[in-house]
């Protein structure tokens, strides 16, 4: 009888093992499985950038790689080497030294369900790009570190007119007193009434003979006076009641934040800094042009990231005890031209926020970084949206002023942008 009762017992447990190694089954090949997914897609994208480009084997192909997305800078290398991996076995010779030789740029971007692989091809961004969705899964990114820094925005104010900045002037109860946009060829003052800005007064902007495809102003305000930049111009006023500024032909000396000891300028013909001609210091810049900078402020000498009008990035040391750029080291990464540094509560140094690398015809992306001996460290996640940055200006030590290009609606819109910890 005993023998009888216990063969049950000894079956069910013979079950109870079966079914746990069909669970262990389950459970860790779809890991492996959702994995070999991102290197699959991967592969699947680089033969589909080749065919679609008609990219020829015979010249060296060299690329740029840009991670705008939340995974982690391990797994994108690994993409990386997958997508190399792919273009040598289709015959091409893959050079990394020279990322914009053949014009071909590639940058994994997110939204909250998937992963987007997007290239583009020619120097002139005249390409249709080709975009490629990955689904995203919980081990897609396992080693992604927890990120210190969140990023919050608020939309301050939109319109169909193209804006080059736009400046606020808030009450005792932080809400918007004044607004100045800063167009084209205008200047727009706005009031509060009531619970909307209304339109107060509009003053044409100072005439230049230099027209410049990708035009480039600031203007900051403080109590009812501003001040704002043209290339070629500097113009200052008062927005009390109405509208009135003065202007002068100048280099318009801009709050470059790279050195305070070396004046810079952006010319009329430009939409670049370069240092002042009339500069006579102990030392000059060794850069010739740069779009943006941002400097992070620590011990010793400081550290810095500028975007260079060659189109590269740099990171740079400078000793103010000295005056003298101490280090100058092109960094092996692609940013957008735009870039300035911030500093929220949970980090002792001033960090850096970038735009994306891609060009005026995609979504684009903040994100911050930390800068340590050439390294880039994420330090949040990438903040998308729906069209390319214009233009980022620098507001305080924790927020930045964001102008972008909606791609869905036409409309040009401004965004506060701050840093904060995360809990």
């Amino acid at each position: 009888m005993s023998a009888k009762k216990n063969l049950p017992s000894l079956q069910g447990r013979r079950r109870l093992l079966l079914k746990f190694i069909y669970l262990l089954v389950f459970v860790f090949i779809p890991f492996a499985a959702r994995a070999d997914s991102l290197e699959d897609a991967t592969r699947a994208f680089a033969r589909r950038v080749v065919s679609r480009f008609k990219l020829q084997k015979e010249a060296g192909l060299g690329y740029g790689w840009t991670n705008s997305a939340s995974i982690s800078l391990a797994t994108s290398e690994r993409m990386r080497n997958v997508f190399e991996a792919e273009l040598r076995n289709l015959g091409f010779n893959v050079n990394k030294d020279s990322p914009r030789s053949s014009g071909l740029r590639v940058r994994v971007a997110d939204n909250p369900s998937s992963l987007v692989l997007i290239a583009q091809f020619g120097a002139d961004s005249s390409s249709v790009p080709i975009m490629m969705s990955v689904p995203k899964s919980p081990p897609l990114d396992l080693e992604s570190p927890r990120l210190p820094v969140q990023l919050n925005r608020q939309l301050l104010w939109q319109q169909t007119e193209p804006i080059l900045d736009a400046s606020e002037l808030n009450d005792s109860a932080g809400k918007p007193q004044v607004l100045l946009v800063l167009n084209k060829s205008t200047l727009m003052l706005y009031r509060r009434e009531k619970d909307a800005l209304a339109l107060k007064d509009t003053a044409p902007l100072p005439r230049t003979n230099f027209l410049l495809r990708d035009a480039r102003g600031e203007i900051l305000i403080n109590d009812h006076f501003f001040q704002f930049h043209l290339p070629g111009f500097e113009c200052d006023g008062d927005a009390f009641q109405k509208l009135a500024f003065d202007c002068e032909a100048d280099m318009g000396i801009w709050q470059a934040e790279f050195d305070p000891m070396i004046p810079f300028s952006i010319y009329p013909d430009r939409n670049y800094f370069a240092p002042s001609p009339h500069y006579i210091g102990p030392e000059k810049t060794p850069i010739a042009g740069f779009f943006s900078s941002a400097v992070q402020l620590g011990a010793g000498d400081n550290e810095g990231v500028l975007t260079g009008a060659d189109g590269h990035v740099y990171a740079f040391t400078w000793d103010y005890r000295t005056q003298t750029v101490e280090s100058l080291d092109r960094l092996p990464t692609d940013l957008g031209s735009e870039i300035v540094s911030l500093r929220p509560d949970c980090v002792e140094n001033s960090l850096i926020l970038t735009t994306g690398a891609g060009d005026r015809t995609v979504p684009d992306v903040l994100r911050v970084f930390a800068l340590e001996r050439l390294t880039m460290t994420p330090m949040s996640l990438p903040m998308e949206f729906p069209g390319p940055i214009l233009s980022l200006r620098k507001e305080t030590e924790f927020t930045a002023i964001v102008i972008i290009s909606n791609l869905t609606t036409g409309n040009y819109e401004v965004y506060r942008v701050k840093l904060g910890c995360e809990n």
